[in-house]
């Protein structure tokens, strides 16, 4: 083996290892914390309501369409020589996801580099307009978890709530202003640092401050969606659960995707149950984040038939040269 690849196929091996680590450390957790609560949950009569189900998995399909939303607006701003069609756009976008269930980062954007490159959306607007939906998502995720803090009785003082919550919003609205400033002297550097000619990027601040919004109601939905899903099994849940369960959904979906695991397998599962057991019923702490790990497995997949079908259709997938040749 060439003496080059050794440190790359290394780096590999330890992320896989890791990643089945991390697996088994929290399906060990999870297993005890199961049979630990067992006969709570042999006595749990679960009620099969079919309509909730459903509904609850229309919102859940409908809170993905923020991604399109954000991803039609940025390219709208910057649109590369071939125009891409919201069908091409959509059948890309979402088929591409099914890939962040295989191990390793780079697969969803190793398909939209390879399914984009005709329509002449170059790497680094691609890796900018990921870069933009990740830390938008991050932030919104803090406000709900600042709200769980709020609400939780043993959590921190008010002072230091207040403060955490003044430093976020001034976190929020720095990078929502001076993104495009920022985001772009970083791709001067990298591209003088990589000898290639890296354009930059600018997104307007009222731009910016849509997408956060867009991500916020769609966070709403999949909050929603998750909360008739309890009740369409007939899980104890309330009204007032929903301020938890938005923080629970979105802080583990943000530690989901910095962790090494696909598709935050595992780690959302488990950053869920420590996040509701305080605050829920246990039956309902310790089946919520299974019933919503199936959700968005069903919803993907889902989106994902229907964007290959698409996709074939509007011969997205093909590679060569562009469509403007």
């Amino acid at each position: 083996m060439d003496a080059t690849t050794q440190p790359s196929t290394s780096v590999k091996v330890v992320k896989a290892v890791l990643s089945i680590l991390i697996v088994l450390v929290i399906a060990y957790f999870y297993g005890g914390e199961l049979k630990k609560n067992s006969v709570d949950l042999s006595t749990l009569a679960l009620e099969l309501n079919i309509s909730l189900v459903l509904l609850a998995l229309l919102l859940s399909l409908l809170s993905y369409l923020s991604d399109f939303f954000i991803w039609k607006s940025i390219l709208g701003i910057h649109q590369g020589p071939q125009k891409i069609t919201s069908p091409e756009l959509a059948a890309m976008l979402y088929a591409s996801g099914l890939f962040r269930y295989l191990p390793g980062r780079i697969w969803t954007y190793a398909a939209q580099f390879a399914w984009l490159k005709k329509y002449g959306i170059t790497k680094s607007r691609i890796i900018y307009i990921n870069s933009v939906c990740m830390i938008e998502l991050i932030i919104t995720s803090l406000y709900f978890g600042l709200m769980y803090l709020a609400m939780y009785e043993n959590g921190p003082s008010a002072p230091v709530i207040i403060l955490l919550s003044a430093v976020l919003l001034l976190a929020n609205l720095l990078y929502n202003c001076y993104n495009s400033q920022v985001i772009s002297r970083i791709f001067l550097i990298a591209g003088k640092i990589a000898n290639r000619d890296i354009q930059p990027i600018s997104i307007p601040v009222a731009a910016m401050f849509r997408i956060q919004a867009v991500f916020t109601v769609g966070w709403l939905l999949t909050g929603l969606s998750v909360y008739l899903l309890s009740m369409g099994v007939g899980l104890p849940i309330f009204p007032a659960d929903m301020v938890p369960v938005l923080a629970s959904l979105s802080l583990s979906w943000v530690a989901g995707y910095l962790a090494l695991t696909p598709a935050g397998l595992g780690v959302r599962e488990g950053m869920m149950l420590v996040m509701l057991k305080p605050v829920l019923a246990m039956q309902t702490a310790l089946l919520l984040p299974i019933l919503f790990r199936l959700m968005i497995l069903l919803s993907e997949a889902l989106l994902g038939v229907m964007a290959l079908f698409l996709g074939i259709k509007c011969n997205v997938f093909s590679f060569g040269k562009s469509k403007a040749n």
